[in-house]
């Protein structure tokens, strides 16, 4: 796998941990959120900077 399909990929699981931190969020799972943070800031090496896609939260 070249740099840039691996690049994609980690950018791509960022945006869905992103849209599933708003989600725990909205239904006030905060333990989750703390958990999801922390995956997202492992995987892009800080927290939220990625807004998810809206049209699919609804």
């Amino acid at each position: 796998m070249n740099n840039d399909s691996h690049g994609d990929r980690r950018q791509a699981l960022a945006a869905i941990i992103a849209e599933a931190l708003h989600l725990a969020d909205s239904l006030d799972l905060s333990l989750v959120g703390i958990s999801l943070t922390g995956a997202l800031e492992r995987l892009t090496g800080h927290g939220l900077a990625i807004e998810p896609p809206t049209s699919s939260l609804h």
